[in-house]
């Protein structure tokens, strides 16, 4: 079941009327390396963890 009753409608879409539907969407599609991206995100919240700490440790002279 899942997506195939639309996938099945959307494959018999005129090949013009695909196009339109493509073009209407694609200005808010996002495609990224999901990966790296959260790799990314790991390392820049270790690095604010790290300076907090820091942070609080000058504090505490």
């Amino acid at each position: 079941m899942g997506h195939s009753f639309y996938l099945d409608t959307y494959y018999q879409l005129p090949e013009g009327k695909k196009r339109e539907m493509y073009l209407d969407a694609e200005p808010h599609l996002t495609i990224s390396d999901f990966e790296t991206v959260e790799k990314n995100i790991k390392k820049l919240s270790e690095k604010i963890l790290s300076w907090k700490k820091n942070s609080m440790n000058c504090y505490n002279i």
